[in-house]
């Protein structure tokens, strides 16, 4: 009986863990795209107002 226990918690942490890590991956590529499109912008503006 505890065993069983046991290994349901263990089972879930791994569950919890997992999900945290593919959420905090997520979010981070999802910060990584929106620092490259602000990156993007800036640098064109950057070289518009360079032209003119």
């Amino acid at each position: 009986m505890n065993t069983g226990l046991v290994r349901c918690k263990s089972i879930h942490n791994f569950t919890v863990k997992a999900f945290v890590l593919s959420f905090s991956v997520s979010v981070s590529r999802h910060v990584l795209v929106a620092v490259g499109d602000l990156f993007m912008i800036f640098a064109l503006v950057q070289t518009k107002s360079n032209l003119s």
